[in-house]
């Protein structure tokens, strides 16, 4: 009888022990899971930042689209096709000096407009590699939880 005692005894402690492997590897998994989870509602705040980052470039790019047109349609009305027959003296000179001045300032807001679409690109590009890590960080920890998983027998 000592030897079925003493596989009984060995049968229990394997039991025992593969129940205690079992809950470590649980309490693992759990870990990393959660871990995974608070990544991803980063990504995911982090994800709608640069979005927002995205819908304020495209603006710029349209209001720098309309700035073009109407540098244009100023130059074209009142700066190359205005009749100088009759419209001659300070008068005309004061005109030109305003549509000048209104070309140059426009000129100047394309101007900001581009370096802040430069900024902005810029931030994108970063935040997305940013996003890239912890994107590769979330797929680290998931993968981690199932094999925790994996090894519970």
């Amino acid at each position: 009888m000592g030897i079925r005692r003493y596989f009984m005894e060995k049968s229990f402690n394997d039991e025992a022990q593969r129940q205690k492997n079992n809950a470590v590897n649980r309490a693992l998994a759990a870990t990393f899971q959660q871990r995974a989870n608070e990544l991803q509602s980063t990504y995911n705040a982090k994800q709608e930042e640069i979005e927002r980052l995205k819908a304020a470039k495209s603006s710029l790019k349209t209001a720098i689209t309309s700035y073009k047109e109407v540098k244009k349609s100023i130059n074209s009305t009142l700066v190359d096709n205005m009749d100088n027959a009759n419209f001659k003296g300070s008068i005309r000179t004061t005109f030109d000096g305003h549509a000048t001045t209104i070309v140059s300032d426009i000129t100047s807001d394309i101007s900001t407009h581009k370096a802040n679409v430069d900024t902005l690109t810029n931030e994108i590009q970063k935040r997305q590699a940013s996003q890239n890590s912890l994107s590769g960080l979330i797929s680290a920890f998931n993968k981690s939880a199932s094999d925790c998983l994996a090894l519970i027998r």
